[in-house]
């Protein structure tokens, strides 16, 4: 038999990285706005903390992807909008990858302690590159592009979502756990 939703693991990584990344991008806004204190040092650890989670998250959902294939696109989805929606969920991924990794690369060679970078105040994970902080600003810069590249591939995300869940209704949210009618894949 054909999957019409997405499996339960797939379902649980998207909704527990759009939550963490609805938590981290404000942080991330609001910390480079503060002068440096100990609350400031709170901030950038959780930042940090969340983009590293979102990063090993996003390993484990592409495997899952792989193991687990989604569904097949909607039969209620024209072509344009498959390409859409494949160019958007492409951009997420690729986004959710290369922005932690800039901003550990970036981390890394603005300086950090010898045990490495704290996540959660729990453990540390490796420092990938040597201080260099002329590099760290750059690395951090690219950082803050790939964020803002990923805020635009949400906001489509987000448009086609509020398309198909209110305005069409036609059940493709159905397959990501919005709502109680799912759209049947195409064959």
């Amino acid at each position: 038999m054909q999957r019409t939703t997405y499996n339960p693991l797939a379902r649980f990584l998207h909704w527990s990285i759009f939550l963490l990344v609805a938590i981290g991008l404000p942080i991330g806004l609001i910390m480079v706005e503060r002068d440096f204190n100990p609350v400031t040092n709170v901030l950038y650890t959780v930042h940090w903390s969340i983009g590293l989670t979102v990063l090993l998250l996003m390993v484990v959902r592409i495997v899952v992807r792989i193991v687990a294939p989604p569904p097949k696109p909607a039969r209620v989805l024209t072509g344009a909008q498959r390409m859409v929606s494949s160019i958007v969920h492409i951009g997420l991924y690729v986004m959710l990858i290369v922005a932690p990794v800039l901003g550990w690369l970036g981390k890394s060679a603005y300086g950090a302690s010898p045990e490495g970078i704290s996540v959660f105040y729990l453990f540390h994970v490796p420092v990938l590159l040597e201080k260099n902080e002329d590099l760290a600003e750059t690395l951090l810069f690219y950082h803050g592009v790939a964020v803002r590249i990923f805020l635009a591939f949400l906001a489509l995300h987000l448009a086609g979502a509020f398309y198909h869940g209110v305005i069409a209704r036609d059940g493709v949210v159905g397959r990501m756990g919005i709502g109680r009618r799912v759209a049947e894949p195409e064959a």
